[in-house]
C-alpha cells in the first residue's frame, strides 16, 4: 500500500464543489461522480465514472476557481487510496499556459455515487452569501455536526482560497426569512466575463485543433485570457454532467444582472440577441454552448450522434 501511495494520491486531497451539492452530498453520504468521457479521464483504465480532485491547497485550480458559491471539503487521502483508483492529471491536456500549475487528480470508480461522509476531514466555506438558498449555511453546519466534521467559514476570499485557517471567523449562519420579492442584493462582476460567454457562444471549431487553443488563440490581454480560462473551465464541467445545473443558471442570470450597470452591457445585449434568435432561456443558452464545445466522442455519450 506504501508504495501505491507514492505513486497514487495524496495523503490528503481537496475537493472544490458548489453549497448546494456539498448539502446534498453530506445529506445523503454520497458524492455524485461524473461519466468518464472521450477525454484525458479515459486514458486511465476502464472505470466508467470520476470525481475531480486536487492534491495541494495551493493548486491554480483553487486559486482561479474557488468563489463564494463554493465549499472546500478536505478529505483522507489515505483512506480513498486504501478504496479506490486516484491518478494525477493534466486538467488541460498540455494545452494550458506553461505556468499553470494544476496539482489535479482523478478518483476513478465504476459506481456513480461512492460514500462521502467517512472520507471528509474538514470543510471550509465563505460568510453568508446572498447567492445561496434560504438557510444553507445554516443547514451544512448543522450537517457537519451531525457527522462530527470540524466547519472553517472565512470572511476573506485569499483566505478561504489558501484555506489559512489563522484567518478564520466565528462560525455565522442564518435561519433567516426569505427576501421580500424585489429587494436588491449586490452582485459581484468581473469585467471580461460575458464577453468571454459570448465568444464561447460563437466561436466556430475548425480542424483537428484543441478547443480550448482556438478559443484562446483569440484573448488579447492576460484579463482576457484569464476570463476566457474561467469560462473553458466551466463549459468543461458542464459537458462532465448529465445536463445544465441548476447552480450555473443561477449564477448566470446574476452575472447577467450585474452587467447592466457595468462595462460588458454590451455582450449583455448581445447574448440576449442570441437567446431571442434561439428562442431559449438562460439554462437553454448553456446547454447551446455546451453542446457548441462537445467533441464527436462526447456527443456521442451524451446521444446527440
Amino acid at each position: 500500500m506504501k508504495i501505491q501511495l507514492a505513486v497514487a494520491g495524496s495523503s490528503v486531497l481537496y475537493h472544490l464543489i458548489y453549497m448546494e451539492h456539498a448539502i446534498t452530498a453530506l445529506k445523503n453520504d454520497k458524492f455524485k461522480l461524473a461519466p468518464v468521457n472521450e477525454g484525458i479521464e479515459s486514458e486511465f483504465g476502464t472505470a466508467q465514472y470520476f470525481l475531480s480532485l486536487a492534491r495541494s491547497k495551493h493548486s491554480d485550480y483553487f486559486l482561479k476557481e474557488a468563489g463564494d458559491t463554493h465549499v472546500v471539503f478536505v478529505l483522507d487521502g489515505q483512506k480513498m487510496n486504501a478504496n479506490y483508483q486516484i491518478k494525477a492529471v493534466d486538467y488541460w491536456h498540455k494545452q494550458a499556459f506553461v505556468d499553470d500549475d494544476e496539482k489535479e487528480d482523478r478518483l476513478f470508480a465504476n459506481k456513480m455515487y461512492i460514500p462521502c461522509i467517512r472520507y471528509i476531514k474538514e470543510i471550509h466555506f465563505m460568510k453568508e452569501n446572498p447567492k445561496w438558498k434560504v438557510n444553507d449555511s445554516l443547514t451544512l453546519a448543522l450537517l457537519a455536526k451531525r457527522a462530527g466534521i470540524p466547519l472553517f467559514q472565512y470572511s476573506s476570499m485569499n483566505a478561504f482560497r489558501m484555506l489559512d485557517k489563522r484567518k478564520t471567523i466565528k462560525l455565522e449562519v442564518s435561519d433567516k426569512k426569505k427576501r421580500k420579492f424585489g429587494t436588491k442584493v449586490s452582485q459581484p462582476y468581473t469585467t471580461g466575463e460575458l464577453e468571454a460567454w459570448y465568444v464561447a457562444s460563437q466561436i466556430v471549431f475548425k480542424g483537428s485543433e484543441a478547443h480550448y487553443t482556438q478559443y484562446m488563440k483569440g484573448a488579447r490581454t492576460k484579463q482576457e485570457q484569464s476570463s476566457r480560462d474561467m469560462i473553458a473551465r466551466r463549459i468543461k464541467t458542464m459537458i462532465s454532467m448529465h445536463d445544465v445545473g441548476s447552480q450555473p443558471v443561477r449564477d448566470f442570470n446574476r452575472l447577467l444582472d450585474a452587467a447592466k450597470e457595468g462595462p460588458d452591457l454590451q455582450f449583455l445585449e448581445k447574448i440576449k440577441r442570441v437567446k431571442r434568435r434561439l428562442r431559449v432561456d438562460t439554462k437553454g443558452f448553456l446547454d447551446y454552448v455546451r453542446k457548441r464545445w462537445m467533441t464527436p466522442e462526447e456527443r456521442e455519450l451524451h446521444g446527440l450522434e
